[in-house]
């Protein structure tokens, strides 16, 4: 059987079968309908051996032929009767499902790619048929059409035969809209000075963007105009137009920002200068005329301070004030020519601190004596030089140093002199200098003064006088070493000898003292003291005194009565030697008189002699006063004279005075007991008084005191004693003696006593003074207990306690709340020898109570026993109530006063911990605690504290996930109850990485766990943490690709070798983007048409794929090297016919150059200067310059050829050995002649 599509149709077509059978002798086709055919749709059984089926269903066909026995005579048999089949097979192949296609983009720009994607499953050795507007078609199964135009918007469908040749439904068509560029943006080159920034601007329809690429990168500016940063070269921008309405953007445009070539800074110096001196600053430029120097006070920017034009190159700018810091100037040179300012040089300007002005103190000296000056430095002072002048400015150098000794020719004469000192360092002088006067006071006149003569071991009174104000001071000596004296009048010390002394003056105001005046003082001999002989007499005769003396010629001796008095009672001259002065009768006394020898030729007079004389009274009777004494006792009598006399006084017991008792004005008597009479006289040597009447009257003693012992007291207490008398005064004595009394009265309290002890009491007389004997009483003492010991006692506040005293163990103990007296508090008698005493509840503070012990008879001291009674401490200061998860430690933190400690108790009062802040143990369940604040012992109530234990919360589902090495994998995770799940890369919850159902990892290099929990945001709490792993799929390599240097306006192939299965993918980013060209491998190696560019730096990037991952990509440089502009070509504009031109090229750059002929494509020479061969037509050339590899654009030279003139026609000449020749020439019409004295024409005549 055969189909008329060779066996092969597909779903769909019109089939045409025919069947053909040869059949062996004897056999005929069978029945009406020997045809069976079968497959989907086939008519079954047919008469012919053709049919046709105008739309086949997929399937296989096949026919049966039935076979019959000729039935002809004679035929042979048939040997295939029947059936025969089936035959062979016509398939009909199913037609391929509709494709389903997408787009990358549905909306792309002008001049992006559109990348279209057949989605559909992958079919094994089908072809593809894409269709679209402009023509578009492509057997690609996801085709890429590139630098797509505007008319490629439109539908694009897909249609896919299979391997069987069937044609699958045109797919729906994928819409995709390609919206137009905006026209490129308008933008003019510019010219910029070095170090300022260009101001570019660019117009069109749209937003101005701006690049520092050609393609790819971010803007770097949006708008216009845009101003760029500082240029130090020339650079070139980009700018294009961007439509927001379709995100469309135009061709960049290429704008070079011209950086003018760079100008010389200048050259100066830093300097230094004074504080407060202005600074002149020196820069040296290039001098180019017309250009300037200007000076500014900032690095950048400001207002010029100053401009200089030069020449001359070098330039000064003068502060206009004076500069009191450091401070940095800056000077940059203008070219006129360019508008451009060099970058700007900075001139530091070091400000040398003020030197503060010296100290130095005046000085005041006398006239004669020498002066040296003394500076030091001030404050803030760096220890400079110090200067001395005569002037406070100008004037001359004295010195220079600390110390400036004045010469004396300049002080010469007194008054006053200013000398000015200065301190100077590093070149900066203090701003003014110090004065220092020097008065020099003028020396007081020497005194006037005389000299005396006086006698030898006497004084002398010397004088002087001097000026008015001034001070005398008297010496020893001529040197003045010694002084002995100051004031007008000097008394010398005793003289035995004629001596010299020395008087100046001395200027009190100045100190200055004058030349020396001597005053000498001549000395006479003294005389010898004369000697006389004391005598006595009494009041009724004449008293003579007796004196020897030298006995020489012109001597007297003299009486006086004083020794101070000048004029003598009585004078007697000698010879003879002795003399005798009488004196008269004298009252009586003692009398003193003196006696000197004095040599009346020299006034010298001895010194004076006391002469004593006594004048005895007659003695009158003594006073002495009668006396009263008791019986028994002695009586002591005084006796006194009754006038001026001093005699003895004699005491007698008889009116003769026979019987002398005693001598002395005291007599005592022997005992008396009656009244007894004595007499007493005076005498003073000569003469006794009448004696004087003295009685003693003796008066009777009174009777002892009656006086009663008193019972006996206890150790340490006081008694009353009583006594009864006759009427008398009683008192009480310590002492049988009488002689320390302790009181008076009938009664008599005793001090405290502590032993057995005994007192005296007696009478005593009033009137007479008269006492008894003294009666002994005593005083028996019993014993006191010892003094029991008591506890002090701290207690909190509202607590009780017990006082504990311990005792002999007989007797009682007693408490007391006050120190002495009051009413026992209890009483407990012993034994036991303890007993104790509750005290409190109290209030806060500080209590005393007492304790004694009593015999019965005497009680001991009181022990005091302090209660400290402290306050309760406040609550302290807790949160509650507190949340912790299931399973959790609560940290429970308690404050209170400064000092206090914290207590934490449980509901069953258990002490738990102290500090400040509890742990607690895990909690499952809701728990109460109290804490109390411990202070001096006493604890708070306490505060009560509830942790509520929030339920645990149920661990998250996780799901992993796997992502390319390099690039990150999304991890899935579920919780039920609307818990937070929040992820971390540590197992312990330390470092949170995410939060939500879903974590995106960071980009993986190697198989990585990571971990999940749930938080429950109304409790906190969370979940156990789970592990979820993050698998990492192996990237290929990064493939290999060589960097690509063209110049501007060409195109060139990258080319990139992989590992030769999978594909290699171009980018223009680093990352993300639309692959620019995608090659299957094998082979190995593909590559990336790029360009052509305008100069510049581009980067294109190329990865490798195997399927599931990219490997990373690698960059790879696109270095554009910018082509040389048309050189300058300095070449003649005519040569003449048959000559040659030469012609030279150059430029900025210093490139080399090519010479073409017209065409510009025949190289005629490589070189700067290019010498035509000899020409005769003007012709053209062309001129390129060569630079890093790249020819730049032509210069057109044209050189023009003029015709020879036609040779002049010389007239020859004859003339005679040394004469000259006119030699005359014609030329055409408008030619010059010149005249040469060589055939080659180097010499024109």
């Amino acid at each position: 059987m055969a189909s008329d599509t060779d066996n092969s149709l597909c779903e769909g077509e019109v089939l045409t079968l025919t069947a053909s059978i040869t059949l062996p002798s004897g056999c005929v086709l069978g029945g009406g309908a020997p045809y069976i055919w079968m497959g989907p749709g086939a008519p079954g059984p047919t008469a012919t051996a053709q049919i046709t089926i105008g739309a086949a269903a997929a399937g296989d066909y096949s026919v049966l032929v039935a076979v019959a026995q000729d039935g002809t005579p004679g035929a042979p048999a048939c040997p295939c009767v029947g059936l025969q089949g089936p035959s062979n097979v016509v398939t009909v192949n199913p037609t391929p499902a509709t494709p389903t296609v997408a787009v990358v983009d549905d909306v792309v720009c002008e001049g992006d790619n559109i990348q279209l994607l057949y989605t559909g499953p992958a079919l094994t050795g089908a072809t593809y048929s894409w269709t679209g507007p402009n023509g578009f078609s492509s057997a690609s199964e996801n085709p890429l059409i590139l630098n797509a135009p505007v008319a490629n918007s439109g539908g694009y469908s897909l249609t896919i035969t299979d391997a069987n040749g069937c044609t699958s439904p045109v797919s729906a068509a994928v819409g995709v809209t390609v919206n137009a560029n905006p026209a490129p943006p308008v933008a003019p080159d510019v010219d910029v000075c070095p170090g300022f920034p260009a101001e570019l601007t660019a117009t069109g329809g749209g937003t101005i963007l701006w690049y520092d690429a050609p393609v790819g990168g971010s803007p770097i500016f949006t708008g216009s105009p845009f101003e760029t940063q500082v240029l130090s070269q020339t650079t070139i921008f980009y700018v294009e137009v961007f439509d927001p309405g379709t995100g469309c953007s135009s061709e960049r445009v290429a704008v070079t920002a011209n950086v003018l070539g760079p100008i010389p800074k200048p050259v100066a110096r830093d300097t230094i200068v004074c504080e407060g001196d202005p600074a002149t600053l020196l820069a040296v430029g290039t001098g180019t005329p017309g250009n300037s120097l200007v000076w500014y006070d900032a690095a950048f920017g400001g207002i010029p301070l100053e401009t200089d034009v030069m020449p001359p190159a070098a330039q000064t700018y003068t502060t206009p004030f004076g500069l009191l810091t450091t401070t940095t100037f800056y000077v940059a040179e203008f070219d006129v020519a360019t508008g451009c300012e060099s970058e700007r040089t900075a001139i530091k300007v070091v400000v040398q601190p003020e030197v503060p002005e010296p100290v130095a103190l005046d000085v005041e000296v006398c006239e004669g004596e020498s002066v040296t000056l003394t500076a030091t430095h001030g404050t803030g002072s760096n220890l400079g030089d110090f200067y001395w002048y005569d002037a406070p400015a100008g004037g001359t150098l004295l010195g220079v140093g600390q110390n400036y000794q004045v010469p004396a020719s300049l002080i010469a004469t007194a008054g006053t002199y200013n000398f000015y000192v200065e301190e100077q360092f590093n070149g900066c002088t203090s701003p003014t200098r110090e004065e220092v006067t020097v008065t020099v006071n003028a020396l007081p006149a020497a005194p006037v003064a005389s000299g005396l003569t006086v006698c030898a071991s006497q004084t002398a009174t010397l004088t002087a006088t001097g000026t008015a104000g001034n001070t005398l001071n008297w010496y020893a000596d001529a040197q003045g070493n010694n002084l002995l004296f100051t004031g007008p009048s000097f008394e010398t010390p005793v003289l035995v000898q004629t001596t010299t002394f020395y008087v100046r003056q001395e200027s009190p105001a100045t100190g200055c003292m004058g030349p020396f005046t001597p005053v000498t003082v001549t000395t006479s001999p003294v005389p010898q003291s004369p000697s006389a002989t004391d005598i006595t007499v009494c009041n009724d005769a004449e008293a003579i005194i007796t004196a020897s003396g030298s006995g020489n010629t012109a001597t007297q001796i003299n009486l006086y009565a004083d020794q101070d008095d000048t004029t003598p009672l009585l004078s007697s001259p000698m010879p003879p030697a002795n003399v005798s002065f009488n004196l008269g009768v004298l009252a009586a006394g003692t009398y003193t008189y003196y006696i000197e020898e004095v040599n009346t030729a020299t006034a010298c007079v001895s010194s004076r002699i006391p002469v004593t004389v006594i004048v005895e009274a007659v003695a009158t009777p003594p006073n002495a006063l009668d006396a009263a004494i008791c019986a028994g006792q002695q009586a002591e009598l005084k006796a006194s004279s009754s006038s001026a006399t001093s005699g003895v006084f004699n005491w007698y017991s008889d009116a003769a005075l026979t019987d002398l008792l005693s001598t002395g004005s005291v007599f005592t008597t022997p005992v008396l007991n009656a009244t007894t009479e004595y007499y007493v006289t005076e005498s003073n040597g000569n003469c006794e008084s009448a004696p004087t009447l003295v009685t003693v009257t003796v008066n009777a003693l009174p009777p002892a005191p009656i006086a009663t012992a008193p019972a006996p007291v206890c150790v340490g207490s006081s008694t009353v004693l009583t006594a009864t008398g006759s009427g008398g005064i009683l008192n009480w004595y310590a002492d049988a003696a009488g002689a320390s009394q302790l009181g008076t009265g009938s009664s008599f309290t005793t001090p405290p006593i502590n032993q057995q002890t005994t007192f005296w009491v007696q009478e005593l007389t009033v009137g007479t003074g008269c006492a008894s004997e003294l009666v002994a009483v005593t005083v028996d003492v019993s014993p006191v207990p010892a003094t029991p010991s008591v506890n002090s006692l701290s207690l909190c506040e509202g607590e009780t306690g017990l006082l504990t005293a311990s005792g002999s163990g007989t007797g009682s103990l007693l408490w007391y709340d006050v120190a002495t007296g009051g009413t026992p508090l209890q009483t407990d008698a012993m034994p036991p020898a303890s007993a104790s005493l509750s005290v409190g509840p109290l209030a806060a503070g500080t209590y005393t109570f007492y304790v004694e012990e009593s015999n019965g008879s005497c009680v001991s001291q009181r022990t005091a026993a302090t209660v400290v009674v402290s306050p309760t401490p406040p609550n302290p200061n807790v949160q509650s109530p507190v949340a912790v998860c299931e399973g959790e430690a609560a940290s429970l933190t308690a404050s209170g006063v400064a000092g206090g400690t914290f207590n934490w108790y449980d509901t069953s009062g258990n002490l738990l911990f102290t500090g400040s802040t509890y742990l607690t143990a895990p909690l499952t369940a809701s728990t109460t605690f109290t804490v109390k604040q411990a202070l001096g012992g006493c604890e708070s109530v306490g505060s009560t504290v509830i942790v509520n234990v929030n339920p645990a919360v149920e661990a998250p589902v996780a799901t992993a996930g796997e992502a390319c090495e390099g690039q990150s994998a999304t991890l899935t995770a579920t919780v039920g109850g609307g818990f937070i799940l929040n992820w971390y890369e540590d197992n312990a919850g330390l470092n949170q990485v995410g939060s939500g159902s879903s974590f995106t990892t960071p980009p993986l290099s190697q198989h990585t766990t990571f971990w999940v929990q749930a938080l429950n945001p109304t409790t906190g709490c969370t979940s156990e943490l789970v592990p979820v792993e993050a698998g990492v799929l192996p990237a290929p390599p990064a493939p290999s690709a060589a960097d690509l240097t063209l110049c501007a306006g060409q195109t060139g192939e990258i080319i990139a070798s992989g590992t030769g299965t999978g594909s290699l993918l171009w980018y223009d980013l680093a990352s993300g983007g639309v692959a620019l060209q995608t090659n299957a491998m094998p082979p190995a190696t593909a590559s990336l048409t790029v360009g052509p560019f305008v100069a510049g730096t581009y980067t294109y990037y190329v990865e490798e794929s195997n399927g599931s991952c990219p490997s990373s990509r690698t960059a790879v440089t696109v270095n554009v090297l910018p082509s040389p502009a048309a050189p300058i070509v300095d070449a003649p504009v005519a040569t003449c016919e048959g000559e040659s031109a030469s012609m030279t090229a150059s430029s900025p750059t210093n490139g080399t150059f090519n010479w073409y002929d017209a065409s510009g494509t025949t190289l005629l020479y490589a070189g700067s200067t290019y010498i035509t061969p000899p020409l005769f037509s003007t012709t053209t050339y062309i001129v390129k310059e060569v630079l890093n590899g790249c020819e730049g654009i032509g210069e057109t030279v044209v050189v023009q050829v003029f015709p020879k003139p036609a040779e002049p026609v010389v007239v020859p000449a004859s003339i005679c050995a040394g004469q000259s020749a006119t030699l005359t020439a014609s030329a055409a019409s408008g030619m010059f002649v010149n005249w040469y004295g060589d055939e080659s024409g180097a010499n024109l005549l």
